[in-house]
């Protein structure tokens, strides 16, 4: 009988040692062996909470860049390009915040959606990364041509100093 309380005893003895080694890692592991540091989790979510607030901010402002259509047509792009990093810095937010309700209640099914909020997120960016460098590249063949053209002419109208 006394080997039956010594062997609980020690078991139990284990499981709580295993239980503060948890905590003062401060991981939260699942079955499948997962383990994910807290404190890097909450400075990952202050971070997307930082950057989704300052692209709030900035695409806002460039929203309101359709005032600068007087000046330069091209600007009615803004608004469209705004609104576009606005929905994409909602996705980071939600991102943050369902990392914020993962690490207070352990809830994996929040982790999952802001892994789906984070994939959106980096998706949209890339897709904005992709027509930006198009976009680079045309300019840069536009200014090639306009060069050799204006370059030409020069030598055409055989301008001397």
């Amino acid at each position: 009988m006394e080997d039956l309380d010594m062997y609980q005893k020690d078991q139990y003895n284990q499981y709580n040692q295993y239980n503060q080694y948890n905590q003062n890692n401060q991981n939260s592991q699942n079955n499948n062996g997962l383990s994910i540091s807290q404190s890097d989790l909450r400075s990952l979510a202050g971070w997307a909470k930082f950057i989704a607030i300052v692209q709030i901010i900035c695409a806002a402002i460039m929203c309101l860049g359709v005032l600068a259509i007087i000046i330069n047509p091209v600007a009615i792009i803004y608004p469209g390009i705004g609104a576009v990093i606005i929905i994409m810095a909602l996705k980071l937010l939600n991102a943050a915040n369902s990392i914020r309700r993962f690490i207070d209640t352990g809830d994996y099914y929040s982790l999952s959606n802001s892994l789906q909020d984070f994939k959106s997120y980096f998706k949209m960016n890339g897709i904005l990364m992709i027509i930006g460098i198009a976009f680079t590249i045309l300019i840069v063949i536009l200014a090639i041509v306009a060069i050799g053209t204006f370059g030409s002419m020069l030598n055409d109208y055989r301008f001397r100093y």
